[in-house]
């Protein structure tokens, strides 16, 4: 990939994750990204909802796969899952907590007549669930679905608050609890 459109993506889904959609503007891009306006709208003719579609998906895939690599390493499923909340709460506090999940925050910030970012963010959220489903295998197909959908919800309101209250404790307190959900839930399947 180019690097200067790297940048702009790069760029964007920082901005996403501090301000939201409002706070990804052309101009805030260009001064972020460092590129000209004549790159942003060479690489993204159809401006801000192409370079705001493609980071916010660039954004799903890379966080796919750190939480794949995160629930592989780990001892259970349950653990996995925490320590994607763990790190959540080390990258918030490392970034004083003025950056959060950019998809969140896009859905947050959605006007009622963006449907077709409605659309992306609603696919990516599928797509998250969908993958984290497959972990919870021991569970019916719906079931796992449902748990993977709440510890989504789980994670986005943690994030959330741990920017309110300028603390890790939302994050760290939600990856006890989901572990204990977790567990509770494939434990209780496997022992009947």
């Amino acid at each position: 990939m180019n690097p200067n459109r790297q940048k702009v993506l790069d760029a964007t889904v920082q901005l996403l994750a501090q301000s939201g959609l409002s706070g990804a503007g052309l101009n805030d891009v260009i001064a972020l990204s460092g590129t000209s306006r004549g790159s942003l709208y060479h690489f993204f003719p159809d401006g801000k909802a192409q370079w705001v579609t493609e980071a916010l998906r660039m954004y799903a895939d890379t966080f796919s796969g750190s939480a794949e690599a995160a629930i592989a390493k780990a001892p259970s499923v349950s653990q996995g899952v925490a320590s994607i909340f763990l790190f959540a709460a080390k990258m918030m506090k490392s970034r004083d907590y003025q950056s959060g999940c950019p998809v969140g925050a896009v859905v947050l910030d959605l006007q009622s007549d963006n449907e077709a970012l409605r659309v992306v963010c609603l696919d990516i959220m599928a797509q998250w669930e969908q993958q984290l489903a497959a972990h919870f295998a021991p569970l019916p197909a719906a079931q796992a679905l449902s748990l993977a959908k709440m510890v989504i919800a789980c994670f986005e309101g943690a994030f959330m608050l741990a920017r309110l209250e300028r603390s890790t404790a939302p994050l760290t307190l939600a990856a006890q609890q989901m572990t204990l959900l977790i567990d509770t839930l494939l434990n209780s399947k496997t022992q009947s």
